[in-house]
């Protein structure tokens, strides 16, 4: 009856959502999908280039499509750009009859290393400066599931993903709400 799309973060791999994977199944009896987003879990990476967003959706997309196929209720969270990408998933789809999970969504930059404020630096990234300032460091590390550090390609599309959700959120921000419970992590690091 139930089900779940769990989507992983920016510099991530489905890996990273299996213990909520094993708990949304095992205690609480949901069918869980857990796609994969274009660009991640690969050895040879090459800097992200070619991360976009609108693939991006068209994996979460395709995982409610698959979930809804097979469950009577289906439910989407995750983590970082996994909560963003659920968020924008329920305010852009019908599919996303359950519940919606966000677990330190990324919904916006406060302040970072430079002390500049998160909106400017999120402008920064959209701007065609954005990708041209990354560092040439090597994305593959001692872990063996998630890159070890954040190309500059990929989250220039995390910033226009923000910027698109502000936009969506905006009528919400008169009283009509999101359409479905919201259940929403953050810690003192977030």
């Amino acid at each position: 009856r139930e089900g779940i799309v769990l989507v992983h973060g920016l510099t991530d791999s489905p890996h990273f959502m299996s213990a909520l994977a094993q708990f949304f199944h095992h205690r609480l009896g949901y069918e869980v999908f857990v796609p994969l987003l274009q660009l991640h879990g690969l050895r040879n990476p090459e800097k992200m280039q070619g991360a976009d967003l609108d693939l991006w959706r068209d994996n979460v997309s395709f995982a409610l499509q698959s979930a809804a196929t097979r469950c009577e209720r289906v439910s989407i969270g995750g983590l970082s750009l996994g909560g963003a990408l659920s968020l924008d998933a329920v305010l852009g789809t019908s599919l996303v009859s359950g519940a919606l999970y966000l677990f330190a969504a990324a919904l916006g930059i406060g302040k970072g290393p430079t002390q500049l404020p998160g909106r400017f630096q999120e402008w920064l990234l959209r701007t065609p400066l954005g990708a041209r300032f990354d560092v040439d460091w090597p994305l593959i590390g001692a872990n063996p599931y998630r890159y070890s550090r954040m190309p500059l390609v990929a989250a220039r599309q995390l910033a226009f993903l923000m910027a698109d959700l502000q936009v969506m959120l905006e009528p919400l921000r008169n009283g009509k709400g999101i359409p479905v419970p919201v259940f929403a992590a953050w810690s003192d690091y977030d």
